[in-house]
């Protein structure tokens, strides 16, 4: 497993519950076994060649390195990511996506945003698409966020899932890399 967007490490700690190898990366590690990466201006490392699966939790298209791109420059950074781990043979790629919604529709993204980006390049196929509802600290955060927004006051949903999309490589065999 490769996880780019470690955090606090969780995908890694589940990894070793599970008994697999898990590589994380992070632009600010938080403890020592995940190591220094900006996945928004780096390449993953050669390290990561024909992992089983890269968890990738939401690019964060309005936070950090990647929040100066609109949705027209941000779609295509996407495609160039997907095209890089294709390159290094992973072999799935596990996206965790919240749908974003501005009164500007330009603006706004959602999992078909993502998805339709990434087989767009007709490298990738999509295996599952499930809704994860949010946690109670989650959705206390999207809460706050929407009162900021002002959602309550424009008659706009709020967020209460989120999208976890499995995407697996053109041409593999499924049952293969199933355990």
């Amino acid at each position: 497993m490769v996880d780019p967007m470690a955090g606090r490490g969780l995908v890694g700690d589940v990894s070793y519950i599970m008994k697999r190898k898990c590589i994380m990366y992070d632009l600010h590690p938080f403890r020592q076994d995940i190591k220094k990466l900006d996945i928004m201006t780096e390449s993953l490392p050669e390290e990561c060649r024909n992992a089983d699966l890269l968890f990738w939790d939401d690019p964060y298209f309005k936070i950090g390195s990647s929040a100066k791109k609109g949705r027209d420059e941000f779609l295509p950074f996407i495609r160039h990511k997907t095209d890089q781990f294709y390159d290094l043979g992973i072999k799935q790629i596990a996206l965790v996506v919240s749908d974003l919604s501005y009164d500007n529709e330009s603006k706004d993204l959602f999992s078909w945003h993502y998805t339709n980006a990434i087989l767009s390049t007709a490298k990738w196929r999509v295996h599952r698409h499930i809704h994860c509802p949010l946690t109670k600290p989650q959705y206390d955060r999207v809460k706050e966020n929407h009162r900021a927004y002002g959602v309550q006051h424009k008659e706009i949903f709020g967020q209460t899932t989120r999208s976890l999309v499995v995407f697996f490589r053109e041409g593999i065999n499924w049952n293969i890399i199933r355990r």
